[in-house]
C-alpha cells in the first residue's frame, strides 16, 4: 500500500482536451450519456489521484469552467493547440512545469470507457522487474499483415506477400495501440522527446469494447451504443 501511495503521489496526471478537432468538431466536449466526454477522463482520474496531481490542458473556456475546483488547468497557448501539434509537444509543455514528478499517465478524452482498475492494473506493470520506461494499453488488432493489410503499387493494384495467409488461424497475433492509457517515465521522456523513443514499453491490454476510441461520428455511434453497458 505504502508503494502504491508513492507512486500515487509522484505522478502526473494529463488529460489533453484542445477545442477543435478535425475528424468530429467539438467532440471533447460533445455529451456523451449526461456528461461531456472530457469529464470521462477526469471523473476516472479522480477517482485515484489528488486533484492536484490532475493537470487537464485546454484551450477552450467552457472545458475550463466545467472543471473548476476538480483539477489543475492548463491554459493551451495557440501554437499548441493547432492541428498539426503533436502530444509529444503538449506533453513537454507541461512537464517542464512539474519537474518534481516521476511518472506521469496519460488520458485522453477520446476513450471514455477505461476503468479505475484499467488504471492500476497497467499501474503494477509499470513496477515490473523489467523497469520499464513506459506501459501502454492495446487491443489485439483485427488487421494482420498478410491477411487483412497490403500495399499498393504505382498502377494501383495491390501488392501482395509472397505468402498470403488463407485465415487468421495461420497468423500471429498483432497488437495495436488504442489511445486509451499511456504510463511513461517523466525523465526519460524529456530525455527522448517523444513516447515512441521509450524503450522498453509493455503492453497493457484491454478488451474491445473498453477500447473504443472517438474520432469520428461512426465511432461516436458506436460509443453510445456501448455507453448502455459501460457509462458510469
Amino acid at each position: 500500500m505504502q508503494v502504491l501511495e508513492e507512486w500515487l503521489r509522484n505522478t502526473l496526471v494529463i488529460i489533453p482536451a484542445r477545442r477543435d478537432s478535425k475528424g468530429l468538431p467539438g467532440k471533447n466536449k460533445r455529451l456523451l450519456g449526461n456528461r461531456p466526454l472530457y469529464r470521462y477522463s477526469v471523473d476516472v482520474a479522480l477517482e485515484i489521484f489528488p486533484s492536484e496531481n490532475i493537470c487537464l490542458s485546454t484551450d477552450d473556456e467552457d472545458i475550463i469552467a466545467g472543471v473548476q475546483g476538480l483539477c489543475q488547468v492548463e491554459l493551451r497557448p495557440p501554437e499548441l493547440a493547432l492541428d498539426h501539434t503533436s502530444m509529444n509537444e503538449v506533453l513537454t509543455h507541461i512537464l517542464f512545469k512539474f519537474p518534481e514528478k516521476k511518472w506521469c499517465l496519460l488520458l485522453q478524452p477520446t476513450s471514455p470507457f477505461r476503468s479505475r482498475q484499467n488504471i492500476l492494473e497497467s499501474l503494477k506493470l509499470m513496477q515490473d522487474s523489467l523497469q520499464p520506461e513506459g506501459v501502454f494499453s492495446v487491443s489485439v488488432s483485427k488487421h494482420i499483415p498478410g491477411y487483412t493489410l497490403f500495399q499498393m503499387e504505382e498502377n494501383g493494384a495491390l501488392n501482395l506477400p509472397l505468402k498470403v495467409l488463407s485465415g487468421r488461424q495461420e497468423a500471429e497475433e498483432w497488437l495495436a495501440l488504442n489511445g486509451s492509457i499511456y504510463w511513461f517515465n517523466a525523465a526519460a521522456f524529456l530525455r527522448k522527446g517523444a513516447l515512441s523513443a521509450l524503450n522498453p514499453i509493455l503492453p497493457y491490454r484491454m478488451g474491445r469494447a473498453e477500447s473504443v476510441d472517438i474520432d469520428t461520428e461512426a465511432d461516436w455511434e458506436w460509443a453510445e451504443y456501448y455507453g448502455t453497458k459501460y457509462l458510469r
